[in-house]
């Protein structure tokens, strides 16, 4: 078992010393090539004891004993006359560590800094964890990008940015530039010239550099900042229209939504529409109940219904029930569910938060009570379609008329993801934008139209700057680790080499 961890070495002895395993062992073959001209040479000079140290095992320190050799050279134009064989496939030359314990350290330094794992390990420095860092970086090797994300990242926000390149395919990190403006990013694309595809926000930067750099690329403009930058200048056209807090009354009319069939309602109700549909053809009820395999009773009752059926269990009483009357009243008054939760715990009640509050949702649904709402809360509204929200949307649309057309937008501008969108659909939405006389969705209107390829193609395509964004989530927390002790080529080794 030993010699498949090792496989250049034969192991003699195994002894134990205080908390460390020493495997005493030598070399399997009996030569070794010169490092220098590569001639196999089987005379022995000498011997040594060489000392490496591995991955811990059982929490107990291993160190590998090596009785090396030194052999003599037979070359005669060699420069080395005596060399010391090695094992290639177990450490560096004259390494104290193997590759096995530098890649766990490596893995470790991932998430943590040199200086941290140097005060959790007592036995080495963050001097050598960062020249194993710098070694590590030498010996990477990148495939060729078709497909990047590119985004910027801050120095220093509002100061100075830098530029992070990744790879959508393999979905890693491969380049991290020191600046984001037009000839850094536009020379480092031109050195790759494999790219095709590159994803991006709507910087104008990024933009001109990948046309300066080759006009053929296809840029792909990323879905979440489109809905991002519609969002946030919504909000500033409700922050100039809008009060920043209201109170609605909401009637238990409004309220009363059918909710939708659960699959199994949907599935009954489907046999009952057949039954009704065979009965209707003339089919006797004997025949309906062997073909749909019910029973005669369930078959005549399947005939006289009109309505899908619900099915659940029957009414259980509920812990809050002897608190209802107080429930209902303080619902009235607008008060807060946490504030009545509150409220009846100091009365005795002894049941969570969250089995209070969907019996206090049932009795909202029933009972007029006014509710507080801002900005946010209608910016919310208006942009989740989801059947909660829609009495309270009709309850707004109906305060605040304007607020329709843009509902309206916003609904419409959700359909040009959900299908083949070609430029006249973009076209014709940005016009349905500018007709508004809003000056912030003119403004997003013309940045449609300056980018109208790019964002076609966000809106068709599947890639995304996600990954690229988390990568930038990522490099945040290394940078503020680092803080004030190193610069951009140890933050470019943490990033593209330790992922």
């Amino acid at each position: 078992m030993l010699n498949e961890f090792f496989p250049e070495l034969e192991i003699v002895d195994v002894n134990r010393r205080d908390e460390t395993y020493q495997f005493i062992c030598h070399g399997k073959k009996s030569c070794a090539p010169c490092p220098q001209c590569n001639t196999v040479s089987h005379r022995i000079h000498s011997r040594y004891i060489r000392t490496l140290k591995d991955e811990r095992v059982f929490g107990m320190d291993v160190q590998l004993r090596i009785q090396a050799r030194r052999f003599f050279c037979d070359e005669p134009d060699c420069p080395s006359s005596i060399f010391t064989e090695r094992f290639p496939a177990l450490c560096r030359p004259h390494s104290r560590r193997t590759f096995r314990l530098e890649r766990g350290l490596l893995r470790l330094l991932r998430g943590m800094s040199a200086i941290g794992l140097e005060r959790i390990l007592n036995n080495i420095s963050d001097s050598t964890l960062l020249r194993m860092l710098k070694r590590s970086e030498r010996h990477r090797i990148m495939p060729d990008p078709r497909v990047i994300g590119i985004d910027d990242w801050a120095w220093r926000k509002r100061k100075k940015y830098g530029t992070i390149i990744c790879d959508l395919e393999t979905r890693r990190p491969i380049a991290l530039l020191p600046s984001r403006d037009v000839n850094t990013v536009c020379a480092w694309i031109r050195s790759h010239p494999t790219i095709q595809v590159v994803a991006r926000d709507g910087s104008v930067e990024f933009r001109e550099a990948i046309r300066l750099a080759d006009e053929t690329i296809q840029q792909v403009s990323d879905r979440w900042h489109l809905f991002h930058n519609l969002g946030k200048k919504i909000e500033d056209i409700l922050k100039q229209r809008l009060p920043s807090g209201e109170k609605i009354l909401l009637e238990p009319d409004g309220l009363n939504i059918e909710r939708e069939l659960t699959d199994a309602e949907r599935r009954k109700w489907t046999l009952i529409l057949a039954v009704q549909q065979d009965a209707k053809q003339g089919v006797p009820i004997s025949e309906l109940v062997r073909r749909h395999q019910i029973d005669p009773k369930t078959c005549r009752r399947y005939l006289k219904m009109t309505e899908p059926p619900r099915i659940g269990r029957s009414h259980r009483r509920h812990s809050a029930d002897v608190y209802k009357q107080d429930i209902v009243r303080w619902i009235r008054q607008g008060r807060t569910t946490v504030w009545m939760h509150r409220t009846l715990k100091r009365k005795g009640y002894a049941r969570g938060i969250s089995t209070f509050r969907p019996y206090v949702a049932r009795l909202k649904k029933a009972v007029p009570h006014e509710i507080n709402i801002n900005r946010r809360i209608i910016q919310k509204v208006l942009w989740e379609d989801e059947p909660s929200n829609k009495p309270l949307l009709l309850k707004i649309l109906d305060i605040h008329p304007f607020l329709k057309e843009l509902n309206e937008l916003i609904r419409s501008f959700k359909e040009l993801f959900e299908a083949a969108t070609s430029q006249q659909d973009i076209l014709r939405w940005c016009g349905q934008a500018e007709r508004m006389n809003e000056t912030k969705l003119s403004s997003f209107a013309t940045y449609i139209r300056g980018d109208l390829d790019a964002i076609r193609l966000g809106m068709t395509l599947h890639w995304s700057n996600g990954m690229v964004e988390g990568q930038v989530n990522r490099l945040k927390t290394i940078k503020r680790q680092m803080y004030g002790r190193a610069g951009l080529e140890l933050l470019r080794i943490k990033i593209l080499n330790l992922t």
